[in-house]
């Protein structure tokens, strides 16, 4: 055996033998192109939300029921998955706000490597998002009621 020899004997098989085999095989994919609906386009937004949540990055994408893109974001995790993903919907939210969007998700899912603490997250911030409604409407029907009082 020669120990300079660096070259690798087990190797995979060559996948196209030629570029017109690869040409070939990419027209037949026929990968669908989405198209980019910035938000505040539409002020009552139903939507799809997709997390890929890996041991490096994170991955948002919401959809509206058109399969237009309507957000994205992609951030490396930092060794946080949790934390990106929780930054990602909380900018998600917070320019919906700005721009007086109503949010309403009709399906989500989350894959990869933090996908059970990402759908466990997901359901938590439904929640959360449901307590901050309620919460505004308290406050907006104290204020009515203060007003009233004072007519």
């Amino acid at each position: 055996m020669n120990i300079n020899d660096n070259s690798q004997k087990d190797t995979l098989p060559q996948l196209f033998e030629n570029e017109q085999e690869y040409d070939d095989w990419q027209e037949k994919r026929k990968i669908k192109r989405l198209k980019n609906n910035p938000l505040g386009t539409e002020k009552n937004l139903n939507c799809f939300l997709g997390i890929d949540s890996g041991s490096t990055t994170t991955k948002i994408l919401v959809i509206d029921e058109n399969e237009n893109i309507v957000y994205s974001f992609y951030a490396a995790n930092e060794g946080n998955p949790l934390k990106k993903t929780m930054e990602g919907l909380d900018a998600f939210f917070r320019q919906a706000a700005e721009k007086e969007v109503s949010v309403r998700f009709l399906a989500s899912a989350a894959t990869g490597y933090g996908e059970d603490l990402i759908k466990s997250i997901t359901a938590l911030w439904k929640l959360w998002r449901i307590y901050q409604a309620l919460n505004m409407l308290i406050r907006k029907c104290r204020l009515f009621s203060t007003l009233a009082d004072r007519i």
